[in-house]
């Protein structure tokens, strides 16, 4: 899976916030980054001041972690977590990450969990603040850019948008996406992904497999078509 995922555009991963396949794959990514010895990630959680009980899922962390056969000590050694909930935090936390992609060179991915936050805050913060945390995460990708680094964010599914819906963080955080991926469950327990807004539109799709040790991908034998102003393509994925 990350040899598909290069240094540049902002990866988008986005579903239902009841069945957090988003969440799910990202943190397979983050993981499955960190196979190779000596190699390092960065992971941020970005949440909102006025919930401060959400937080990363590490009961599913460290069920990925067994599975791909890592030592969870060295796991959690390898990969520097942040929290961003406030304008200092989120200021702080931007400053220590362009320190260690500056340091460090072993990087190999930087995630960002629940990335909406810094695009959609309630009505009653002023626009100056919504504009500032947009500039942080527009500093954010630039960082990593600069750096090399691919990075890849998950988020929430909103309820607008069709034929296929668009994540939760508003026109701002879609259109700084470069490559977005919609997740959706099957009836048979499987889910659907769907890449659009792709810059390679000739690419196939990609069937993953969750429940391996490892991620496994065949191609798809065709390209998909396109579906309406949407360039989609379809790839299977198994529940964990």
């Amino acid at each position: 899976m990350m040899g598909d995922i290069i240094c540049g555009p902002l990866y988008l991963f986005y579903s239902s916030e009841k069945n957090g396949l988003q969440n799910r794959i990202l943190y397979h990514l983050l993981i499955e980054a960190i196979k190779v010895r000596n190699t390092s990630a960065i992971h941020l959680f970005c949440g909102h001041n006025r919930n401060l009980r959400e937080s990363i899922n590490f009961d599913m962390l460290l069920k990925i972690i067994k599975r791909a056969e890592i030592d969870k000590s060295d796991a959690f050694n390898r990969i520097h977590f942040f929290y961003a909930f406030t304008q200092p935090q989120t200021t702080n936390t931007i400053e220590k990450i362009s320190e260690i992609l500056t340091n460090e060179s072993q990087i190999t991915v930087v995630t960002v969990q629940n990335i909406e936050h810094l695009f959609s805050k309630p009505p009653t913060i002023s626009k100056a603040t919504q504009e500032f945390y947009k500039k942080k995460a527009y500093d954010l990708i630039n960082l990593c850019r600069e750096a090399g680094t691919p990075i890849v964010a998950s988020a929430p599914l909103s309820n607008h948008g069709r034929p296929i819906p668009v994540p939760e963080g508003g026109i701002s955080l879609t259109q700084l996406a470069g490559v977005s991926l919609y997740f959706s469950n099957l009836r048979s327990g499987g889910a659907t992904a769907y890449i659009h807004n792709h810059y390679d539109k000739n690419r196939i799709g990609l069937r993953i497999d969750l429940n391996a040790t490892e991620l496994k991908k065949t191609r798809q034998k065709k390209p998909w078509k396109r579906t309406s102003e949407w360039e989609t393509r379809h790839s299977s994925i198994t529940r964990t």
